[in-house]
């Protein structure tokens, strides 16, 4: 017990969780009301939102692929080119919340470039969770968890204020741009690790 406690003495993985927490939170703030939007704003019926959730879910299926296949290439760099793919996204969907087709195709992006995200996130905790990998897991499944219980707060204030449903994929942007900084700097820090790394096998 002493062991999995001591990995969270490591800076790098309560980096790591950091950036679980505030770069996954604009995906439940989305999430969480594509119904509103697309019935209030779009104009779908109530039993199209059904299909668009699940075209949004196969999204998730492609994302979680490419995004596990890039993160064993290159997690430094796939981390930050998900993170910004998903901050794209949400801008996209928030302009083409007035076309049917094109929100459709918004949002199966919006579904690829979120849980494209999930592998890196993973990845990077157990990387850092030496000895303790098994709370370190657990512990990001609360952060996901937290990201989410945040994100649908977000959400549902904008939608109870004057903004409405419209301006939810443009707040959805804002905590995921703090996840981005949390991504610089543990990218930074691992490239410095990196470079010491030879030095001291030597």
């Amino acid at each position: 017990v002493k062991a999995q406690l001591a990995a969270f003495k490591n800076p790098m993985l309560l980096i790591s969780l950091a950036i679980t927490v505030f770069a996954w939170s604009g995906f439940m703030t989305l999430y969480g009301y594509i119904a509103p939007i697309a019935m209030h704003i779009t104009g779908f019926g109530e039993s199209a939102v059904t299909w668009i959730l699940v075209i949004v879910g196969v999204g998730l299926i492609v994302g979680n692929t490419m995004g596990g296949r890039s993160s064993d290439k290159n997690l430094q760099k796939a981390s930050m080119f998900w993170a910004i793919a998903m901050i794209v996204s949400l801008v996209l969907v928030g302009i083409t919340v007035d076309s049917k087709v094109l929100f459709i195709a918004t949002t199966f992006v919006f579904g690829i470039a979120s849980f494209a995200n999930v592998p890196a996130m993973q990845l990077r905790v157990m990387n850092h969770g030496g000895e303790g990998q098994e709370l370190a897991a657990t512990a990001n499944i609360s952060a996901f968890n937290l990201a989410n219980a945040f994100g649908g707060f977000l959400g549902g204030m904008v939608l109870d204020s004057q903004m409405g449903a419209g301006m939810i994929p443009y707040a959805a942007i804002i905590v995921p741009l703090i996840g981005l900084l949390f991504i610089a700097k543990a990218n930074r820090k691992e490239s410095k690790q990196a470079e010491l790394a030879p030095s001291f096998n030597n």
